[in-house]
């Protein structure tokens, strides 16, 4: 309630492409499949790609790391994120995306990456960040 229903989305199956013949069993007549797609929340759709946001940490981010990406049929991609990727940078996994409707191939997978900075920091880890940004001549309180 309070949501609009989205209208049922109708295929036309001939009775003979379900093992019908005239003059035998159920009347023919077509056949309504109502299909239905589960959202996945790890994925932002636009078109026939999709958008996965990966977060990593300051360190990783600054150094290079590797990831698993989730794929939308199961299993992962593993991608290299590298030495200095900033926020915001985005990885492309060619034909990773959803299928085209009507066409061969599929769209792309978009990895976007986000930088997770700590809220909370152990004193070795204050000490140890307070030190690099003394040495790249930054001020911090």
């Amino acid at each position: 309630r309070g949501r609009a229903a989205s209208p049922p989305r109708l295929a036309a199956v001939p009775p003979t492409a379900i093992g019908f013949s005239p003059g035998r069993g159920p009347q023919p007549g077509d056949l309504y499949v109502d299909l239905g797609i589960r959202p996945d929340d790890r994925f932002t759709r636009q078109g026939n790609d999709l958008v996965y946001q990966l977060s990593v940490g300051i360190a990783s981010a600054a150094l290079g790391t590797e990831a698993d990406v989730p794929l939308l049929e199961g299993g992962t991609e593993r991608v290299k994120v590298p030495t200095g990727t900033q926020h915001g940078e985005v990885m492309r996994l060619k034909g990773k995306g959803t299928g085209r409707l009507g066409r061969r191939g599929r769209g792309d997978l978009f990895v976007m990456v986000g930088i997770e900075v700590p809220k909370r920091l152990s004193r070795s880890e204050r000490q140890l960040l307070r030190r690099y940004a003394q040495a790249r001549g930054e001020d911090v309180l």
